[in-house]
């Protein structure tokens, strides 16, 4: 994927190219970086666990979707 792009766009102005940014760490590092400076410094991580079970629910709700061909609770706007 060389060509994709990134653009963002505040009301009808024009889309600004957003340039992607270079990152000391990545993936797995990135990750255990994060949880090694939550535990010892205090500081909050990238994601919490909060974040991580609405995207299992999210998760859920496409095979449940996938498997009765029909939208779910989330896709019609409702909380689960």
């Amino acid at each position: 994927m060389q060509d994709d792009q990134v653009c963002t766009q505040l009301n009808s102005r024009e889309p600004v190219l957003a340039l992607p940014v270079a990152m000391a760490r990545t993936e797995q590092a990135y990750l255990l970086h994060e949880f090694y400076m939550a535990v010892t410094t205090g500081a909050p991580p990238a994601t919490t666990c909060q974040d991580n079970i609405h995207s299992l629910n999210i998760l859920f709700d496409v095979v449940q979707s996938f498997e009765s061909s029909k939208p779910t609770s989330a896709a019609k706007g409702k909380s689960a």
